[in-house]
């Protein structure tokens, strides 16, 4: 499956979205990182509490998979919306800064 990047252009992009989003948009990821933490436990609870009453599923992902072999793919610059995928790199870092928070704080 050939794909063709231009990861300068990529870079390059990356560096204004980055620049801009940390200027104007941190606090609110900061919020919605903190939120998704709190979520993302408790699914957490409730996926331990669901093991226990023994609802275990199985999801078969392989034919889906095996369907993309054949698929050709071009992304280019525009292909991509680079504010997006800073904004959400940067609320994964800022998750786990809140997890690593929460875990040494709280029992």
């Amino acid at each position: 499956m050939p794909i063709n990047f231009d990861r300068a252009e990529f870079r390059k992009c990356l560096r204004e979205q980055f620049d801009y989003v940390l200027k104007n948009e941190s606090n609110k990821i900061l919020q919605e990182a903190l939120n998704e933490v709190v979520r993302q436990r408790l699914e957490d609870i409730a996926h331990e509490e669901l093991n226990e009453l023994g609802m275990d599923t199985e999801d078969d992902f392989g034919n889906s998979l095996e369907q993309l072999d054949g698929v050709q793919m071009h992304i280019s610059a525009m292909d991509i919306d680079h504010r997006t995928l800073v904004r959400e790199l940067l609320k994964k870092e800022m998750k786990k800064m809140i997890k690593g928070f929460i875990d040494e704080n709280l029992s």
